[in-house]
């Protein structure tokens, strides 16, 4: 059995990014900054954890800001404001399938709160392939955690052939570094590829999610 470790946003979601700045500059509107985001910043922050993107993009914020900021984008205004964009990324739908009829394991670790993964699943309605054991996200509760951290826990104890992970950060590709495996580096077709640094050179860069199914030994 093999083990696939999917990336959510900008994976296995299209129409996210669209929303980006209105969710983003709603949030610095109601908590009184000036400071807003266009679709240029965007590119620079989109996948990072919400409470990053607040401490990159405001100088010298207190923990209290951005807790209140945060807060405001896992309101349900803000998730309002997302599902006029969001949608599954095409083909996704299909390629979770054909891995779970091979008999394959599948996770997601995502950048985001167990409220929100819930949510996000729903919405683009492939939440019948990661229940809550397999929708993991860095924030359960009060809790916290890496996503290496997250997938070192998850795989202890499981008798697992091979490792295969997707994304569309070089953080995803990092992965490969705690658990070694096959990595896909994936860019919505248009859009460029994050810089690559010597040590987190994809195994492949793909424009389409059915390049995966090469590891079922599946040609589309």
């Amino acid at each position: 059995m093999k083990l696939f470790v999917w990336d959510f946003h900008g994976t296995l979601e299209k129409g996210c990014i669209e929303s980006f700045p209105d969710v983003f500059n709603n949030a610095l509107e109601k908590e009184g900054y000036k400071q807003r985001f266009n679709k240029e910043t965007t590119k620079n922050y989109f996948g990072l954890p919400v409470r990053e993107i607040f401490r990159r993009y405001i100088p010298d914020i207190s923990i209290e800001q951005i807790e209140k900021l945060t807060q405001r984008i896992s309101s349900e205004e803000s998730l309002e404001i997302t599902r006029e964009t969001l949608r599954a990324n095409e083909h996704a739908e299909y390629v979770l399938e054909v891995i779970a009829s091979k008999g394959h394991d599948q996770i997601l670790i995502s950048n985001i709160s167990d409220k929100e993964m819930s949510w996000f699943l729903k919405a683009v309605n492939l939440e019948r392939f990661f229940p809550p054991e397999k929708a993991l996200p860095i924030i359960n509760g009060k809790t916290k955690k890496k996503k290496e951290e997250i997938l070192k826990e998850y795989i202890e104890g499981k008798r697992i052939e091979d490792i295969v992970i997707i994304g569309d950060s070089i953080g995803d590709l990092e992965l490969a570094w705690v658990v070694g495996g096959l990595t896909y580096l994936y860019a919505h077709p248009g859009r460029d590829f994050p810089i690559i640094r010597s040590n987190t050179i994809p195994d492949y860069k793909i424009n389409d999610l059915r390049e995966v199914l090469k590891s079922v030994e599946i040609r589309f």
